[in-house]
């Protein structure tokens, strides 16, 4: 079989990157939002909303931001199942949306973007 185009998404060039038509680099664990969920064992359900500690250092962008950037350019019925904006914006969203103990940090902007 024929492999297609092939894209690597990932902080840092890899096995995948190095035989990649296309290298989108994502930005670290330390420049962009995370969510976290509860770990294996711990008795109560939940996740944790990591924010960026630094700004991205390179024009690198998160996944979920390639994600629906590209399905609102597909347009249609893919673009209406993702959210405008950006994914910070969609966790913002989300969380007030839910029962969740929001930092002020979070709700305030402060974070980097």
């Amino acid at each position: 079989s024929t492999v297609g185009l092939v894209v690597s998404v990932a902080p840092l060039a890899d096995e995948t990157a190095a035989f990649a038509d296309l290298v989108l680099p994502e930005p670290s664990s330390l420049e962009s939002w995370q969510v976290m969920p509860s770990a294996p064992g711990v008795p109560i359900e939940h996740a944790a909303l990591q924010q960026p500690v630094v700004p991205p250092l390179y024009e690198s962008r998160a996944f979920e931001d390639v994600w629906f950037d590209l399905a609102h350019r597909i347009g249609g019925p893919v673009a209406a199942a993702v959210p405008e904006g950006s994914y910070a914006g969609w966790l913002r969203h989300a969380a007030a949306g839910a029962a969740l103990r929001v930092l002020p940090a979070f709700t305030t902007g402060s974070a980097h973007r």
